[in-house]
């Protein structure tokens, strides 16, 4: 009786997200369809912001379905590493000498990137074991949870041909603490940090951005095979432009303005094993939606920029199946699916849709530990062309003499039409003492512009 009452508050929390967060606005979101003369950049970043924040609470979601029904505990510190290697032409003379009197070849990092390179490996989650003393037995019910993400900016046209010529990127760090009331509910609080850092070519203006969001949040496992989330954010940000490179005097923006964001997600996920084959489905939905009020403010060149609000909402889903077929010592994993995001936007930019199909397979061998997995991908954007390309992994893992552990080297490759990249690495399981320790190179070649890019991560996990 006590988890039908549980079930049921959770029914109502989520169906109160749903209607109230439309009707807390005169303007709802499918209106987006209709015209609207001052297309702005707003929107777009908004649906960035929100994607990538999103993105971070669902990570950790996810971890805390496994932490319902597994008892797997673990640890992982990073990030030790190196990103964003250059060449040594390129490098400033005040590059690091690291005391061998030569400017380092290896990495000049700072500022921003140092940034983003740190949110893109931040991921600490005692869901998934990895802070001390955390696990996932009801013993320890508290989950304590950092993630970090970074994204580029998507730009986006509006029905009247507007182009804001948007390029920069969003950063997002994000943390929170949640309590497992019990065997099929959780709820939690979420505190997050992004920042976004964009050029508006359209209007010539850099524009900075810095942003706090609450955000309240609940897991529940419905069925054995049906699970259900939902969030409620709260959050402000303070916004700087300039012009860039100087610019004219007349440039009509707000050198500062702040705004306010109200958000909403619901979502579900589900995976069923068919049983008379050994068929897997899941599939994966959720909706999303964000209204940013910007309140009035005096432009650079002296008239008032009015107050005005940006709309979007997204549906995000994800479907897949898997066929795990076993023969002896040999597994065959062949699987396919579909990624997909429709965005609604007011300020003329309307309704567009992002897709993504996939298929492939994986293949290992028991008794030599030998795993290889090919995914060939088509992805489809608005206003652009389309992506195709091929990823692929070769591992190994072979056991060390005299109890030193498990070594397990892998490579790995990604080619498109526009780029080529290929990775490599080696992971040391250290047997007696419960950890391992692994490093990896990364290189990616882009064939539009010169670009090459060198990176690095060493990663260190201990299991507690």
């Amino acid at each position: 009786m006590k988890r039908r009452t549980y079930i049921s508050l959770v029914i109502a929390a989520c169906l109160a997200i749903a209607i109230l967060a439309p009707f807390s606005r005169r303007e709802i979101v499918p209106n987006a369809n209709a015209g609207n003369g001052d297309s702005r950049p707003d929107a777009p970043i908004l649906r960035s912001e929100t994607l990538n924040r999103t993105g971070n609470q669902k990570r950790h979601i996810d971890r805390l379905y496994q932490k319902m029904e597994t008892d797997i505990v673990g640890s992982m510190l990073e990030p030790l590493f190196l990103d964003n290697s250059i060449p040594p032409s390129e490098q400033p003379p005040n590059a690091l000498a690291l005391g061998t009197g030569d400017a380092t070849t290896i990495e000049t990092f700072g500022g921003r990137s140092a940034l983003a390179s740190i949110a893109r490996k931040l991921d600490f989650d005692s869901a998934n074991g990895t802070f001390p003393n955390q696990s996932r037995r009801r013993a320890t019910p508290i989950s304590i949870w950092v993630h970090g993400s970074q994204a580029d900016i998507e730009n986006r046209v509006s029905e009247t041909g507007y182009n804001p010529g948007l390029s920069g990127d969003v950063i997002s760090i994000d943390t929170g603490v949640d309590y497992l009331v019990d065997d099929s509910l959780i709820v939690g609080l979420g505190i997050g940090w992004g920042s976004v850092l964009s050029e508006v070519a359209a209007r010539q203006v850099l524009y900075r951005e810095n942003n706090v969001t609450f955000s309240p949040y609940f897991v529940s496992r419905m069925t054995e095979w049906l699970n259900i989330r939902g969030s409620l954010g709260i959050g402000s940000s303070t916004i700087a432009q300039s012009a860039i490179n100087g610019g004219a005097n007349d440039l009509n923006y707000a050198e500062s303005l702040d705004s306010a964001t109200l958000s909403s997600s619901i979502g579900f996920g589900a995976e069923y094993d068919l049983g008379f084959v050994p068929v897997t489905l899941s599939i994966d939905g959720d909706m999303i939606t964000a209204r940013e009020k910007f309140e009035t403010a005096r432009a650079a060149d002296g008239t008032m920029v009015p107050a005005r609000t940006a709309l979007s909402q997204l549906f995000d889903t994800t479907a897949e199946a898997r066929y795990d077929l076993v023969l002896g010592d040999h597994r065959l994993v062949p699987f396919a699916g579909q990624d997909q995001t429709v965005t609604l936007m007011n300020q003329g930019y309307g309704r567009s849709t992002n897709r993504r199909y996939f298929a492939g397979s994986e293949y290992t061998y028991d008794p030599w530990q030998f795993g290889v997995s090919v995914e060939g991908f088509r992805e489809f954007s608005p206003n652009v062309a389309p992506l195709e390309g091929i990823r692929s992994e070769i591992t190994l893992q072979s056991e060390l003499p005299y109890g030193y552990g498990v070594l397990s080297p892998y490579v790995n490759g990604e080619t498109t039409g526009t780029y080529l990249q290929m990775a490599g690495g080696i992971t040391h399981d250290w047997g007696t003492i419960p950890g391992q320790m692994s490093i990896e190179f990364q290189r990616k070649l882009t064939f539009a512009t010169e670009h090459n890019n060198l990176s690095g991560l060493l990663t260190v996990h201990f299991d507690f």
